[in-house]
């Protein structure tokens, strides 16, 4: 057969693009949820918060679902929440612009994020 069949495939950059988006995500999710990275307890926060800041909007949402909170993912897209947004986002904020109004899933996410101005 002839090379350049004619057949669109989408470019091998493309794919590994796509497929380093989603380990990057999935890195994320479970280093941010709490999962096992390898890095001792102290080394986390200050990691976390770097990692956090860097997220796309996207991977913010596979963040919330990892945790279970993925009823809130449309309205974090909507809102254009990144991780550096999100970083610093306030309790009040995610009840009355987010509609967070269960307490715990509000305690679960805040005590997934970085405190702010804490010592490292």
């Amino acid at each position: 057969a002839a090379g350049g069949g004619g057949i669109a495939t989408p470019s091998s950059e493309s794919m590994h693009s796509a497929q380093s988006l989603s380990h990057r995500s999935t890195v994320l999710a479970n280093e941010l949820s709490g999962v096992s990275t390898g890095l001792s307890q102290e080394a986390s926060p200050r990691t976390t918060h770097g990692v956090l800041a860097e997220m796309t909007v996207e991977e913010v949402s596979e963040w919330l679902v990892a945790m279970e909170l993925g009823e809130y993912v449309e309205v974090f897209r909507a809102n254009k929440i990144d991780g550096e947004l999100l970083c610093d986002v306030t309790e009040a904020e995610l009840v009355d612009d987010f509609g967070m109004t269960n307490k715990y899933h509000r305690k679960r996410l805040v005590n997934r994020l970085p405190a702010v101005g804490a010592a490292p």
